[in-house]
């Protein structure tokens, strides 16, 4: 849990893909919770997506892609 917590204060645009990927794939509900609210703020999934680290979790784990558009389509702008 304190590992947990120390990753969630450093997701950034260059972090929070490789992140995802690794609280999907060991149960870290909190760790998941904060990448997908990062996420949905205005941009970051954009600049995400733009990225170099996107294709890793959705090699590893393409369900969290579908859980993320759909958090994401339910966002208000």
């Amino acid at each position: 849990m304190a590992c947990e917590e120390k990753l969630c204060r450093h997701i950034d645009e260059t972090t929070v893909a490789t992140m995802l990927a690794l609280a999907e794939r060991h149960g870290c509900r909190v760790l998941k919770e904060a990448c997908f609210n990062f996420l949905t703020l205005r941009g970051n999934l954009k600049a995400v997506v733009a990225s170099d680290g996107y294709g890793h979790p959705k090699s590893v784990c393409p369900s969290i892609l579908e859980e993320l558009v759909s958090k994401h389509s339910s966002v208000q702008y």
